[in-house]
C-alpha cells in the first residue's frame, strides 16, 4: 500500500499529468496539421502532373499532325512538280 500523498504532492502530480496531456494534445494537433498539409501538397502535385500530361499529349499530337502534313507534302512534291512540268510543256505546245 502506498502512503497517502500530501496536498502539495497531489497538486504537483496533477500538474505534471496536465502538462503531459497538453503536450500529447499539441503533438497530435501538429501531426493532424502535417497530414492535412501533405494531402493538400499531394493533391496540388497530382493536379500539376495531370495538367503537364495533358499539355504534353497535346504538343505531341500537334507535332505528329505537322509531321504527317510535312510527309504528305514531301511525298506529293515530286508528283506536283511532274504535273506542273506537264502543264507547262503542254501550254507551250499550244501556243
Amino acid at each position: 500500500m502506498q502512503p497517502k500523498l500530501t496536498e502539495a504532492e497531489l497538486a504537483e502530480r496533477m500538474e505534471a499529468i496536465k502538462v503531459k496531456n497538453q503536450s500529447r494534445t499539441e503533438r497530435h494537433q501538429r501531426a493532424a496539421e502535417d497530414e492535412e498539409a501533405f494531402k493538400e501538397a499531394e493533391q496540388a502535385r497530382k493536379a500539376i502532373d495531370t495538367q503537364t500530361r495533358v499539355q504534353t499529349r497535346k504538343k505531341k499530337s500537334e507535332i505528329d499532325k505537322r509531321r504527317k502534313e510535312l510527309e504528305y507534302v514531301v511525298l506529293l512534291s515530286p508528283t506536283i512538280l511532274c504535273v506542273m512540268r506537264f502543264i507547262s510543256v503542254n501550254l507551250s505546245n499550244v501556243s
